[in-house]
């Protein structure tokens, strides 16, 4: 997920009143919660995806080699089917980088709270991003292409 500056001041006064920080504190929370629903769908549409994809190349063979249209058909609806997952996980992303950035912002009038800062902070120190980050967005991108490419190559056979 792409961490996004956070998004301009909500408009809170450099000290806010009571009740600007229980709104803040309720916005947060809300935020975050979205966040995880959204990441939790996110998954489950990439898990739907994946078993779509795999019906797809199942049912592709019990299909004859002589079958040629039928070949090319599957294979159309194969690439349809990857080009669908890839805009609903780009859209996903999107939301998930806003979610966070919404989270961060709020994250300034309740301190000490700074859970999500202190994750982005983590997630770009760089001995951490050297040995061990691999962006689960692109592991997913390249299962997307993987499937589109086996369902082309897989028209000759």
């Amino acid at each position: 997920m792409t961490f996004v500056p956070a998004p301009p001041s909500l408009g809170f006064p450099a000290a806010p009143t009571a009740e600007e920080i229980q709104n803040a504190r309720v916005g947060y929370q809300a935020a975050v919660t979205l966040w995880v629903a959204e990441s939790t769908q996110l998954w489950a549409r990439f898990t739907a995806m994946i078993l779509t994809n795999g019906a797809l190349l199942a049912t592709r063979a019990w299909i004859k080699p002589t079958d040629v249209v039928i070949r090319v058909a599957m294979a159309v609806v194969g690439v349809t089917v990857c080009l669908l997952w890839w805009f609903l996980l780009r859209r996903g992303y999107a939301y998930l980088g806003f979610l966070v950035a919404q989270a961060r912002d709020l994250e300034r009038y309740l301190a000490p709270v700074a859970t999500v800062q202190r994750g982005h902070d983590f997630l770009n120190n760089p001995d951490f991003v050297r040995r061990h980050r691999v962006r689960d967005r692109w592991i997913a991108y390249i299962a997307t292409a993987l499937f589109a490419v086996l369902h082309i190559l897989l028209i000759r056979f």
